[in-house]
């Protein structure tokens, strides 16, 4: 199992290639896994940022602890719309980009 930290009130995890958000579930909304594919540079923009990024189904804390992209096609959905409480993408977008410093 991969170490889940929190950040800003939302669960995370980092590896070496990407950048994994988890969206617990609700009563009304399955959860889900944004995950971002980090560069070896600074993105030129939040819309990159965005854009390197997925949406993946997500059932419970112990799949995100194990989750991988490379092996996740099946969980890719698209066209889901959710909001970011507390300007979380934001925020992760400045931290990863500013000083990367999520492990600290």
């Amino acid at each position: 199992m991969r170490t889940v930290k929190e950040y800003n009130g939302f669960k995370y995890r980092k590896d070496e290639e990407y950048l994994h958000v988890y969206f617990e579930p609700t009563p009304h909304k399955k959860g889900y896994i944004h995950s971002f594919r980090l560069l070896p540079r600074p993105f030129s923009s939040i819309e990159e940022f965005i854009i390197n990024g997925r949406v993946f189904e997500c059932s419970d804390l112990q799949a995100f602890e194990i989750f991988d992209p490379e092996k996740s096609e099946h969980l890719v959905r698209t066209g889901i719309g959710f909001t970011w409480p507390n300007n979380g993408l934001k925020k992760f977008f400045e931290v990863v980009n500013v000083d990367f410093d999520l492990d600290g």
